[in-house]
């Protein structure tokens, strides 16, 4: 419930929040093509703005009554929004790409999604099976791409993006059991994306998770953990197509650890991914947004400190935005 998050908390996140600044990039890309500009927009959704293109991710604008199913574990959990999107869908700048990583709702908002068919002319980047989808809601077919893992396409000005994998899942289906990896349920793909720019080159997760734990010792050390099996795909990733100039990782909605860990990185997965991918630095999301999960709200910026202490990185290395917060990462 939002009481259990803590009214404090919320009121701090809402008065730290910013309205966006979608004009800076210009100045910064002519003194340098090698300059990214990141806006966090709530959740998994930013707006990114490289020398060549903007790219919108994973757009939720909803205020309340996203479902998120539990992650395919049975029932549904209401997931209420705790901080407003910090602009509209009008106020966006032109946008050339929108990646979508999942049919989970949190993730694929259909109201945001049918706002933003009418005010923007964008190509829409998504995997295998989410084109009918969209078709259904009214996107025109040559502004959908389709694509498997470690296919690629190009958007705005030769600006490449790859559909890389994730360890995550998609929304259940009618009848379904909610997508879960291996069980063949559900025909819609998940995924991550590389971007690669002119000068840089950025990772967007998605939601995703990097290992299994168990209830009895559900947030090991990292120690432990570099005994327990783990997602070989982003040292995969970071050896194809890294190093990477900025990485946005998810951080939240870990909770119940033992139950989600095996599709929602915690903090010092988070780390670890980051790692894996060869990141200059990553940028947190997936947290502060909605109240969904059994973590406190603010709980998953405290495991970070500490995951990211325990590594041996700085907080330079993986940075929190605020809510329509611009930054700029060279």
């Amino acid at each position: 419930s939002v009481a259990y998050c803590g009214l404090a908390d919320i009121a701090a996140l809402m008065l730290l929040a910013e309205r966006p600044n979608f004009k800076a990039a210009d100045g910064y890309f002519k003194e340098t093509r090698s300059s990214v500009v990141v806006t966090w927009l709530g959740h998994c959704s930013f707006l990114i703005q490289v020398y060549g293109a903007t790219i919108l991710t994973d757009p939720v604008w909803a205020k309340n009554g996203v479902v998120s199913n539990s992650h395919g574990l049975g029932g549904g959990t209401p997931m209420k929004r705790v901080v407003p999107p910090p602009c509209t869908i009008a106020d966006l700048p032109e946008i050339d790409a929108v990646l979508l990583t999942s049919t989970r709702t949190d993730h694929f908002d259909k109201a945001t999604i049918r706002e933003l068919i009418d005010c923007t002319a964008a190509q829409w980047l998504v995997p295998v099976n989410h084109g009918e989808i969209l078709r259904s809601m009214g996107v025109k077919s040559d502004r959908i791409t389709e694509l498997d893992w470690y296919e690629e396409t190009v958007v705005g000005r030769n600006v490449k993006v790859v559909c890389t994998p994730s360890q995550f899942m998609a929304a259940p289906e009618k009848g379904s059991r909610g997508g879960l990896p291996g069980t063949g349920t559900n025909p819609t793909l998940w995924c991550s994306w590389t971007v690669i720019g002119v000068r840089s080159r950025l990772f967007f997760a998605g939601g995703t998770g990097y290992r299994s734990v168990t209830r009895d010792n559900p947030f090991p050390s990292l120690n432990e953990r570099s005994k327990l099996p783990h997602c070989p795909v982003f040292a995969e990733i970071g050896a194809q197509y890294g190093p990477f100039s900025a990485a946005f990782l998810p951080i939240g909605d870990y909770s119940p650890r033992f139950v989600m860990s095996s599709v929602q990185a915690d903090p010092l997965d988070a780390v670890c991914i980051h790692k894996d991918l060869r990141a200059r630095q990553s940028i947190a999301m997936n947290w502060g947004t909605f109240v969904n999960c059994d973590e406190e709200l603010l709980e998953p910026l405290r495991r970070l400190e500490k995951a990211v202490s325990d590594s041996g990185l700085s907080d330079n290395d993986f940075q929190v935005l605020m809510h329509g917060k611009t930054r700029v990462f060279y």
